[in-house]
């Protein structure tokens, strides 16, 4: 049984040639191709809350149709027995009606999941599969799954996420994607829970290659797709963005305020301190060169492979470099370096010259060992981007994030072998860059309220000293007087904070061997208890504090 579309219930029919729109009795010729088309372009470009009310309207019809078709009605009087076939649920047109929307929505998100064509279920070896385990599932046609099936869905998200970001403070996120004529833009609105775990949700992909990228521009898109889940401005505690000009205006002309993404600035202070140190990026590229050799050709890459199954040693294929994630680079390097024996062994048994051997000789066993050393020191920039990644992360960690890779810069100490005056070169180009960029998270008082009521982090010495968090108490409990509606009275910010919560990780997801070698441990020249080091037990999803 084919689903009515929802355009009939606004339009019409005027014989067999024509349909006059029921709200402004505009008509349009019957299309017999589709005929329903030029009719929904009507209704969204002059109609649109008619046409959102009529959805809506529609689902709670399907909803009560269902809730009727399972219920029996009461008898007034008792009725004389009578015998009769007995109905099995499973057939009644209540329940295959149900059966048929769960299965629509789960093939609409399986298809954009897997970003698939919709025409996929319209090929025979897909209506076989899908009919192997029941046949009387109804397959909808493509038309209706980018119709009917995709509207409920789309009006079914905007609902939930309307309720679940009503009347609660959020903070949005917003990065543009361009490759070649394609343009999105993405933004994904965040509150935390009263556990301190974000709740993510994707608002928002805005196609946008047909205007400029400005930030008024940009701006003018947020609020139109905000407002349309009842999201207000003022409700809007920060924006997330990258480091772009354009992004920084859009929040300008938000007049939101702004905090840098952290993720991004580590990426800004590893690849600065490697381009504004020679001798080091010379080496980096020397490794980039023989990944970037081998990944040109299959056939040497497999070749590789082979050598290394040979010897039992890893197998695993050399990692490429992508120029917007600076983790790649130490990813290839350590590719690079852990393969040092299956290069020298491939450079032996390859007579011809080819560009991987031009790539591996140019590496000499100093370079190899300062590929080590690189490793070692970028390895706790990886932690605190995996940190800053997790799902326990909020902009209220990047005071304790910046303090514990300043320290590390501070106590690094120098090898005896390889080359340790570039490494103390680079040392120094990261130091300089952590204190620069790091800067803008100074003083934020989003940043540092945010903080405070972290129970992992409040009022603790590792984080600000004593008369620092005593100042934002202050600022928290003005700035809550003045916000909240009413008379209110003093708060006690220290209210509702338990020590054993302490014992929570600042991140969700496993770190680098560093950080069990208590890296990510806190110093223990203060008078506080440290923030215990954690690390989330893959098997039991819980986290476990490292004694």
């Amino acid at each position: 049984m084919n689903q009515r579309s929802c355009v009939w219930d606004h339009f019409e029919q005027l014989g067999k040639k024509k349909n006059k729109c029921r709200h402004c009795s505009r008509t349009y010729d019957v299309c017999a191709n589709n005929p329903t088309t030029n009719l929904l372009r009507h209704l969204k470009n002059h109609h649109p809350r008619e046409l959102q009310a009529g959805r809506k309207k529609a689902v709670e019809d399907e909803k009560k149709l269902l809730d009727t078709s399972t219920t029996q009605p009461e008898a007034s009087s008792p009725q004389p027995k009578r015998m009769k076939q007995t109905e099995i649920p499973y057939f009644s047109d209540g329940f295959k009606r149900q059966q048929n929307d769960k299965f629509n929505k789960l093939l609409l998100n399986f298809v954009a999941e897997a970003n698939l064509s919709a025409s996929i279920v319209e090929l025979q070896s897909f209506e076989e599969l899908i009919r192997f385990n029941g046949r009387d599932v109804e397959i909808p046609s493509r038309k209706q799954l980018l119709g009917t099936i995709l509207d409920k869905q789309y009006y079914r998200g905007k609902e939930r996420l309307s309720h679940l970001f009503a009347q609660k403070m959020i903070g949005i996120t917003s990065d543009t994607y361009t490759k070649d004529e394609h343009s999105l833009m993405s933004i994904t609105a965040t509150t935390v829970r009263t556990d301190f775990c974000l709740t993510n949700e994707i608002t928002a992909l805005i196609p946008c290659a047909d205007q400029k990228h400005t930030g008024a521009n940009l701006a003018e898109m947020v609020t139109d797709r905000l407002s349309k889940l009842d999201i207000k401005n003022n409700q809007i505690v920060c924006l997330t963005p990258d480091g772009a000009a354009n992004m920084k205006s859009m929040g300008v002309h938000l007049n939101i305020e702004s905090i840098h993404c952290f993720c991004h600035c580590l990426h800004l202070v590893v690849t600065s301190a490697i381009k504004n140190t020679p001798s080091v990026q010379t080496v980096v590229n020397k490794a980039l060169d023989v990944v970037s050799s081998f990944r040109r050709s299959n056939g040497k890459h497999k070749t590789l492979s082979n050598i290394g199954k040979e010897r039992g040693s890893d197998s695993n294929k050399l990692k490429g470099h992508c120029k917007t994630r600076w983790n790649s680079i130490l990813e290839a390097i350590r590719s690079v370096r852990q393969k040092e024996e299956d290069l020298y062994i491939f450079a032996k048994r390859t007579t011809s010259k080819t560009p991987q051997i031009d790539a591996i000789t140019k590496l000499s066993p100093i370079d190899f060992k300062q590929l080590h050393h690189l490793e070692l020191i970028l390895e706790p920039f990886l932690d605190m981007t995996n940190a800053a990644s997790s799902k326990h992360a909020h902009v209220g960690t990047i005071p304790y994030f910046c303090r514990k890779i300043n320290r590390f810069c501070e106590s690094y100490k120098l090898p005896s072998d390889g080359d340790p005056e570039s490494l103390r070169d680079f040392m120094n180009a990261l130091t300089l860059e952590c204190t620069t960029r790091f800067e803008q998270y100074e003083g934020v008082q989003t940043i540092e309220f945010a903080t405070f009521l972290d129970p992992r982090f409040h009022k603790k010495k590792q984080v600000f000293a004593k008369d620092h968090w005593a100042a934002i108490e202050v600022r928290l409990q003005t700035y809550l007087i003045t916000q909240l509606p009413g008379p209110t009275e003093i708060l006690d910010c220290d209210e509702g904070f338990v020590d054993d919560t302490m014992n929570q990780s600042p991140t969700s997801t496993p770190l680098s061997p560093t950080e069990k070698t208590n890296w990510f441990d806190d110093d223990s020249d203060s008078e506080t208890d440290a923030i215990q080091p954690a690390v989330l037990s893959q098997q039991e999803r819980t986290i476990q504090v490292i004694q």
